[in-house]
């Protein structure tokens, strides 16, 4: 840690989602896209400012940047962008290492320092009541993703062949067989995985004081967005039918915590009873 500039894991994670971003450049590797690299980059640079520079001034003179929650949301947009890419390979293993990295860090100083984010999330508050039906049906809804979804359509290619006649054009000579497309390489699945994500944190909220009305509007945004996603992309496949079971969990615990109908001794007033 001594060697690490500002004695920051997430500064090692940074070093390696940077590498793996410069390595998807090349043509034998894939990543994550133009657009996400460069947002990527950028926030990274932002979070390396955060880290080397706790509580200085932001940079560029805007308020905005110095916000303490930018580091854990990027270390969770980068979980998620290392769930998208999770399979064997150089770059996949550098993203998964690189989400450790920071989400570890990050969880250490939103969560268990004093004095930031405890006060408004707890991770057990997640399992109890309607509330634990969220990260269950998170959780299925995630692993859905690696089935399939759907195919590509096979393919003839033609070619040059000898008859009778002399050479001839064949367009039938050769066909190219489709392959499976798992639920993450539908259209919109990173923001699927996001809104997944999201809910489980906001699962976690304490709900012991007074929360802003977008909050919870939010959330049931976020699970109506899953639903028509899942509408959308129905199909007669494995993937939309695990899909089905976990969205139905979510939009029932979102509609259950949305109305402050908490499961009976599982209550917050409950929890925080037996807990003090």
């Amino acid at each position: 840690m001594a060697n690490i500039p500002g004695r920051s894991v997430s500064i090692v994670g940074l070093a390696l989602m940077t590498v793996a971003v410069l390595l998807s450049v090349l043509p034998r590797f894939s990543g994550i896209g133009f657009s996400w690299s460069v947002i990527m980059l950028a926030g990274g640079a932002l979070v390396a400012v955060h880290e080397l520079r706790p509580g200085g001034p932001p940079p560029g003179g805007l308020p905005a940047l110095s916000h303490p929650l930018i580091p854990p949301v990027f270390a969770l947009l980068a979980a998620v962008h290392a769930f998208q890419l999770l399979r064997l390979g150089l770059v996949p293993l550098l993203w998964a290492a690189a989400a450790v990295l920071l989400c570890s860090a990050q969880y250490r100083k939103a969560m268990l320092a004093p004095g930031r984010f405890r006060q408004f999330f707890d991770p057990v508050l997640a399992w109890y009541g309607y509330r634990r039906y969220l990260v269950v049906g998170a959780a299925v809804c995630l692993g859905s993703l690696f089935f399939t979804w759907g195919e590509t359509l096979g393919y003839w290619t033609g070619s040059l062949a000898y008859d009778t006649n002399g050479f001839a054009w064949n367009p039938f000579t050769y066909y190219w067989p489709g392959y499976a497309l798992s639920g993450r390489n539908q259209a919109l699945a990173l923001f699927v995985e996001l809104c997944l994500v999201a809910l489980v944190v906001w699962s976690a909220h304490r709900g012991n004081g007074p929360m802003p009305a977008w909050f919870n509007r939010l959330a049931a945004g976020m699970a109506g967005f899953l639903t028509l996603w899942w509408l959308v992309h129905i199909q007669a496949n494995a993937g939309p039918w695990v899909f089905l079971p976990g969205l139905l969990l979510i939009d029932f615990a979102v509609v259950m915590i949305y109305r402050r109908q908490h499961a009976g001794p599982y209550d917050l007033a409950h929890l925080f009873g037996r807990r003090g």
